[in-house]
């Protein structure tokens, strides 16, 4: 997957993650290479593919974006349930026409995330799910940088 990596920290953590370098992020997983990337064109994406109005600040000379906790949070949930629902109506195909194995690969589709975004936060990779369960405590995050990588 061709994606992105987002940086994200609380406020008194910038100084620590503002200048990171791809080569300071350790997967588990294999990957093809992680690179410098467009932050602008990567936000410019996230907030795309999320419907997001992310509030663009300044950081000693460094464009940073505030992560609405409450609007991420809800979007995340919507989606959630949206690919449920989809995923549930090809398994119900699937039950009615049980020679039809295609419903199955769809229904696991819906549930495959559509970007690959992941966050680095606190020295360690996240998914969305794992960025949802840190918005419910309510610290402000801030996405300072973007990588890009392919795995």
């Amino acid at each position: 997957m061709h994606s992105r990596i987002f940086i994200v920290s609380t406020w008194d953590k910038i100084p620590s993650y503002i200048d990171l370098s791809p080569s300071e992020i350790e997967f588990s997983d294999p990957i093809d290479y992680i690179a410098e990337s467009s932050f602008e064109c990567d936000i410019d994406w996230l907030k795309q593919a999320y419907h997001l109005h992310l509030k663009k600040s300044d950081y000693n000379g460094s464009v940073i974006y505030e992560i609405n906790s409450k609007e991420l949070r809800d979007t995340i949930n919507s989606e959630a349930i949206s690919a449920i629902n989809f995923a549930e109506s090809y398994i119900k195909k699937f039950r009615e026409n049980k020679k039809d194995f295609l419903d199955l690969w769809m229904a696991s589709d819906c549930l495959w995330p559509r970007t690959g975004f992941l966050f680095y936060i606190d020295g360690r990779l996240n998914n969305l799910f794992d960025l949802t369960l840190m918005l419910k405590d309510s610290k402000k995050l801030y996405i300072i940088g973007s990588f890009d990588y392919h795995s």
